[in-house]
């Protein structure tokens, strides 16, 4: 549901939680072999299509919208 209100992809909501656990650009494109810039891409997708024009926005919708990394693989 909250992907159809929002037309979040599964990477950018896999993005979403782990910029809510606190990881950099830099961190999660290490961590999911992606570039940098397509990471960046992602989160100004992110930003776009959920309203949050920072990464402390992204952070509060990620955890209003129960959107987090317990479910992410290490």
């Amino acid at each position: 549901m909250l992907r159809e209100k929002y037309a979040l992809s599964d990477r950018e909501c896999e993005i979403i939680a782990l910029i809510a656990m606190g990881l950099t650009s830099e961190q999660i494109s290490e961590r999911l072999f992606l570039s940098k810039f397509t990471v960046d891409t992602h989160r100004k997708n992110i930003g776009r299509k959920t309203g949050a024009s920072n990464p402390a926005l992204i952070i509060k919708f990620a955890f209003e919208n129960n959107i987090t990394g317990e479910h992410l693989n290490s």
